[in-house]
């Protein structure tokens, strides 16, 4: 099912092919633990209202910051974005999968308002712009999260961003984009 999807179309046709993965529907982060064993974290993509999305790998094997020295921090990216657009809105996913203990927030945070927003604006630019607010959520996912689910009033809901539209998700299985856009 198909819904206004005019800035989703910009987008695919801006962004290069090698980087789009439209025929994906899981999320893929293949590494090595801290105990030197092969690590593989797959999350699915799942949406019942039928949205149409697209997933892009910016953190790939090429140089996309050709331009910085190889220091610390200066050519991470976050592992995905995920574009899902409905009727009112282009959602903008920035997902971050994580083994280790760090953080995926850091990295999340660079990648927003320097990568993601930047190709958002480039596009609006280039391609002009869609009557559409754009909603930009970053998703840290963790082999090993830990969460504090219970309060007074019974347990968290897991898909509550915080005010910098940041969430934490423990490894699931999946990810469902239509409780992560109500919320």
């Amino acid at each position: 099912m198909r819904n206004n999807t005019e800035l989703l179309d910009k987008i695919k046709n801006a962004i290069a092919p090698e980087y789009q993965l439209p025929d994906v529907s899981c999320l893929t982060e293949k590494n090595i633990d801290s105990k030197g064993n092969d690590f593989i974290m797959k999350v699915e993509i799942r949406s019942r209202k039928g949205l149409d999305i697209l997933i892009c790998r910016f953190d790939t094997q090429k140089d996309l910051f050709p331009y910085f020295q190889n220091k610390t921090g200066y050519k991470k990216n976050c592992d995905y974005i995920v574009f899902a657009e409905n009727a009112t809105n282009l959602y903008v996913f920035l997902v971050e999968l994580k083994n280790t203990t760090t953080s995926p927030k850091t990295q999340l945070n660079i990648s927003k308002p320097l990568f993601a927003e930047f190709l958002i604006s480039r596009i609006e630019a280039v391609a002009g712009s869609a009557a559409k607010e754009i909603v930009f959520r970053m998703i840290g996912i963790k082999e090993k999260a830990r969460f504090c689910k219970s309060t007074t009033k019974g347990f968290v809901d897991e898909y509550t961003f915080d005010d910098d539209g940041y969430l934490l998700l423990p490894r699931k299985d999946y990810m469902d984009l239509d409780k992560l856009i109500n919320n």
